[in-house]
């Protein structure tokens, strides 16, 4: 299976982004929990998201650039990092969010009797996944939860695995949490960990997400800056404008060569 996962990864500034479909990534983590679950295996799957504010991040950040590179599964969560890919010759099918993923994976861990730990955002937020979830998920287990303020990795690593979790999905800042699955989820016992950013918010109904139309045309960071302006604007301007300086010469470089290469055989032919 780790030849497969292999095969469907391509370079992309240095950095392993994983190019399949979200149904397949979803097929692969399940299937990784039930032959844990049989050979009592607790090597952790660690699942990261990259978008177009993270990846100048990474390049700046040298740990946060190593938690990345080191993701069993690394997935394009921005339309950005998909079309940037894309001009660059990578073939990304669909962009892959972390809250879409880690809603489908609840469905699959309902189904599965996978014991779910949630860690991070505030503790009223997590009361209230508490309650809806199961609701939603009928026959989720979440076998625990923990606020994101406590400082202490260590600490936070000793409380999830009292829990002996599955699986845990991280709702810390970033680079913290991609940090925090990096180098403590292992430690958690857990066969599986995943940073998810805001999807509590969403969840739990505290933060409302883009209408679908939005999502689907790649506009849904435009939602979150109209939503929240005075956060979003001064983040996006810095992590977007970073970015472009990134992309747009690789891209630039590779459009040429392809046009050269057409010219090329072009003129072969005629």
């Amino acid at each position: 299976m780790r030849d497969d996962i292999s095969r469907q990864k391509s370079a992309f500034f240095g950095l392993p982004l994983d190019t399949r479909r979200r149904a397949q990534i979803c097929a692969t983590i399940g299937l990784r929990l039930r032959e844990g679950a049989v050979t009592d295996s607790r090597t952790c799957f660690r699942h990261h998201s990259l978008n177009a504010c993270k990846l100048p991040a990474a390049l700046r950040d040298d740990r946060l650039f190593v938690a990345l590179s080191r993701a069993d599964c690394l997935s394009a969560d921005g339309m950005g990092v998909v079309w940037a890919a894309r001009l660059m010759g990578i073939r990304v099918p669909e962009r892959v969010t972390g809250i879409d993923l880690m809603t489908d994976l609840l469905a699959q861990f309902a189904q599965d009797g996978t014991r779910v730990f949630l860690l991070g955002a505030r503790q009223e937020v997590l009361d209230e996944l508490q309650e809806t979830l199961p609701a939603r998920f009928p026959r989720l287990m979440i076998t625990g939860t923990h606020h994101g303020y406590e400082t202490d990795d260590e600490k936070l690593a000793r409380c999830v695995a009292s829990a002996k979790p599955d699986a845990l999905f991280v709702a810390l800042p970033s680079p913290r949490k991609e940090l925090f699955v990096d180098q403590f989820a292992p430690k958690t016992g857990c066969r599986f960990a995943m940073g998810v950013g805001g999807a509590f918010d969403v969840l739990a109904g505290k933060v409302r997400r883009a209408p679908m139309i939005w999502q689907r045309a790649g506009l849904e960071f435009l939602w979150r800056i109209l939503c929240q302006p005075r956060y979003m604007i001064p983040r996006y301007a810095r992590g977007l404008l970073g970015f472009a300086k990134l992309v747009l010469p690789r891209v630039l470089s590779f459009q040429f060569k392809r046009l050269r290469g057409t010219v090329q055989k072009a003129m072969i032919l005629l």
